[in-house]
């Protein structure tokens, strides 16, 4: 495909692949734990886990961070694009949430703000794999508008 030969497309392809296989897992691991969960919840999972990636492959074009003037490290960014992404979805469906986890058999009673420290994990994981299968920074989109330097 000759879309896939531009880098930063083929990171967010990669990504999004790997929150895709994220979010299977957890469709079938979730109802060990929570046999409560309804279908829509697990195919819910494979479809956030799949934003998620598409989010950190995106992000992937950012290698340096402005305010804190460092180098971001995959794990950095993954991070925190997945925990700042669960804390949106925990946040936005607080409710539901927590009576999933009340079903839970293993964290009954935990609090849903737990799933913000799965965000950071699985982002970490989508990063550090696109990263090392892609690349990252401002070379992702290097060619990808060749009149951009006329334009400017």
């Amino acid at each position: 495909m000759k879309i896939l030969k531009q880098p930063l497309m083929k990171r967010v392809a990669i990504a999004k692949t790997v929150g895709f296989i994220i979010g299977i897992i957890g469709f079938f691991l979730i109802p060990l734990i929570m046999p409560d969960a309804s279908t829509m919840f697990l195919v819910g999972i494979i479809l956030w886990t799949t934003i998620i990636g598409g989010m950190i492959g995106i992000m992937g074009i950012m290698d340096y961070h402005p305010v804190l003037k460092m180098k971001m490290p995959a794990c950095f960014r993954g991070a925190i694009v997945g925990g700042s992404l669960n804390l949106a979805l925990v946040m936005l469906a607080y409710n539901d949430m927590s009576a999933l986890m009340n079903t839970a058999t293993i964290f009954a009673g935990a609090s849903p703000f737990w799933l913000i420290f799965d965000g950071i994990i699985i982002g970490i994981i989508i990063d550090k794999i696109a990263t090392k299968k892609a690349g990252e920074g401002p070379s992702l989109i290097d060619g990808l508008h060749p009149n951009l330097e006329q334009q400017q």
